[in-house]
């Protein structure tokens, strides 16, 4: 399996980057918000935590 993994801040071209690199190679892009979207279905991020302390 290759991996290339694409890190930066914001608003960089990493995005841009990584479908560029789907063109010229054989790879596929797995973009990070396909997972968010599929963890968040099983976690509610929405509640906030109660501090035990």
């Amino acid at each position: 399996m290759k991996f290339i993994l694409i890190f930066g801040p914001q608003a960089v071209g990493k995005m841009t980057v990584g479908h560029e690199l789907e063109k010229i190679t054989d790879l596929k892009l797995f973009h990070n918000h396909m997972t968010i979207d599929f963890v968040s279905s099983f976690f509610d991020y929405s509640t906030k935590r109660k501090h035990n302390g």
